[in-house]
């Protein structure tokens, strides 16, 4: 091994470290990471993909209950998806009346660790569960993590009466 590439000034050294302790980071700061359960919702064999939930409730360090859901995405091939052609991994059905929205907190191949823009989901903000189904941008040998948030992207989740009522105006020649 070249110990050298981990002392010093070497990008490949500094942006691996860099997603290392983000990673940590990122594990400390989500419980559900650490505790309560993990389920598989999706393997794709064929192209690498294997999607983990992980789900924790109960107390936080303080005391205060918590209900935390991530979903870990974990894509060991050489194929990729992006925003504008995502990858649909099976999630379960949402949780609750609405459909559920997820945010990334983490993505392996972000450019702070050496990868490129457009990797993961981070610029899609709230991305909303459709069925059960998440659309997600995966990076080629990346991890891509996410957690459920009680927002939803209001694009994706729009109110169908809303959009019967703007097809039949258009319709009519409305606005």
């Amino acid at each position: 091994m070249d110990w050298s590439l981990i002392v010093g000034g070497d990008n490949f050294a500094t942006e691996g470290m860099a997603c290392v302790s983000a990673a940590n980071k990122m594990r400390t700061a989500h419980m559900a990471l650490t505790r309560g359960s993990a389920r598989v919702t999706h393997a794709d064999s064929e192209n690498g993909i294997i999607v983990i939930e992980r789900h924790y409730e109960g107390p936080d360090e303080n005391g205060t209950q918590i209900n935390e859901r991530m979903i870990v995405v974990v894509n060991d091939g050489d194929c990729q998806w992006d925003a504008a052609s995502p990858y649909g991994v099976g999630v379960g059905q949402p949780w609750g009346d609405a459909p559920n929205g997820f945010v990334e907190v983490f993505n392996s191949q972000s450019t702070e660790f050496g990868g490129w823009p457009g990797s993961g989901n981070a610029e899609r903000g709230v991305i909303t569960q459709q069925g059960d189904q998440l659309p997600l941008a995966i990076p080629k040998l990346g991890v891509v993590v996410l957690k459920m948030t009680s927002e939803t992207n209001k694009e994706t989740a729009r109110d169908a009466n809303a959009i019967l009522a703007e097809l039949s105006a258009a319709a009519l020649g409305g606005e």
